[in-house]
């Protein structure tokens, strides 16, 4: 059954990250799923993607029973034919609870809020037809909640996690190619409508193959907005693999 979840889930996300909105602002970040099963356990993670996204995370028991947790998020487009520059920053932060049953099984609640902003090419679509590229940025801020489990085993960890977003966007603005002035800058205005917010149902599997104090995986994502669509892109899914380290 746990096999057959991963596969469908994976199969949905890669489907999702090919058939990505046009010109995203929000860029869900890898979920972060801590692995500390008591006081002072600590580790952090190491993610990347064919994307150019680089992401970093970090994961503390202060006391038995609360959690703290970081993540920053960085890209830069590795492929771009029309520009000089792709980028999307973001970092949060959020506190939860945690506990370990007898079978070694973590489960965490986390709530946290975080902000970043986006100025991003990519390719304009039109009823399934390429329309050259737009340009898109904003400055965006998220509260979420999420509430992750972790099955280990001697060999892998198993890592399941369903996060609920909430995010705005600020000083959004959607630009085309002004060809009819003979610029190659993208500042044509194009009109958006839609609201400046949304909520998100973000679901992710994670998995980690041990080797000691090392643990290494995929992650798969995925993000469905629980409104009608916002006046900003987003990108509904997303494959990375990391490297992790620390408390077991």
């Amino acid at each position: 059954m746990r096999g057959s979840v991963s596969r469908v889930l994976a199969s949905l996300a890669v489907a999702l990250t090919v058939s990505c909105a046009s010109s995203p602002v929000y860029w869900p970040n890898s979920h972060n799923t801590p692995q500390v099963l008591q006081r002072g356990d600590v580790h952090a993670s190491a993610l990347g993607n064919t994307e150019g996204f680089v992401q970093a995370q970090a994961a503390a028991a202060i006391t038995d029973r609360i959690v703290l947790t970081v993540n920053t998020s960085h890209g830069t487009a590795l492929r771009c034919d029309e520009c000089d520059y792709q980028t999307s920053r973001f970092a949060e932060l959020a506190v939860g609870t945690y506990r370990t049953t007898d079978a070694g099984r973590s489960i965490t609640w986390l709530f946290g809020a975080g902000g970043g902003d986006t100025d991003w090419l990519g390719t304009r679509f039109k009823s399934g037809s390429t329309l050259g590229y737009e340009r898109a940025e904003g400055a965006l801020r998220r509260v979420f909640a999420q509430v992750a489990g972790v099955d280990r085993s001697s060999k892998r960890d198993f890592a399941k996690s369903l996060r609920v977003s909430y995010v705005w966007v600020r000083d959004y603005g959607l630009f085309a190619k002004d060809t009819a002035a003979g610029s190659t800058a993208y500042n044509r205005q194009l009109d958006r409508r839609g609201r400046p917010w949304s909520f998100y149902l973000e679901p992710s599997l994670s998995m980690w193959f041990r080797f000691r104090y090392l643990r290494v995986g995929p992650q798969v994502g995925a993000s469905f907005p629980m409104n009608p669509w916002p006046r900003f892109g987003h990108r509904p899914g997303s494959l990375n693999l990391g490297v992790q380290f620390g408390a077991q």
